[in-house]
């Protein structure tokens, strides 16, 4: 007979915590990601409260209201973009999902850096396919600086 040493009957829970954060399960009355774009909502539709947020996170404290109008801008597009992506089966709806967190991350961005603000930010990455016969030629290389890629990383 095999034995494996003593264990504990698997009942399907674990007793280790599998982070250092202690983590508390979301609960709402209505579904989470809904519950999650009416905080985000609040931030980016209540204009006061988007203001305050974003002169306590900004860098240049004058321009809050200039970033208000992009930050709130970048939130509704993402929302959009998710909803939308939400419909569509899952094969068709990955570009929506990546349009809905390229908005979450310019956002993010644009509080952090106010002076991307009313300016074109693409993603920052540049796919070289000079040889498109072989795949091992074909890199992608990161714009330095410019576009979300790099300021977000």
């Amino acid at each position: 007979m095999l034995t494996t040493g003593t264990y504990r009957n698997p009942t399907g829970w674990l007793r280790q915590r599998l982070s250092k954060r202690n983590i508390v399960p979301l609960g709402a009355s209505g579904n989470i990601d809904d519950e999650l774009w009416i905080l985000l909502e609040y931030y980016s539709e209540v204009e006061d409260v988007g203001v305050k947020f974003i002169q306590q996170n900004c860098t240049d404290k004058n321009d809050a209201r200039k970033v208000f109008k992009d930050f709130r801008a970048f939130i509704r597009q993402a929302k959009n973009n998710y909803y939308s992506a939400k419909q569509l089966p899952p094969r068709s709806a990955g570009l929506l999902y990546y349009y809905c967190f390229l908005n979450l991350a310019k956002a993010a961005l644009v509080i952090k850096d106010s002076t991307i603000v009313d300016k074109k930010i693409g993603h920052g990455l540049i796919y070289n396919y000079n040889d498109k016969s072989k795949f091992v030629k074909q890199y992608i290389n990161v714009q330095n600086n410019n576009g979300v890629f790099p300021k977000l990383y």
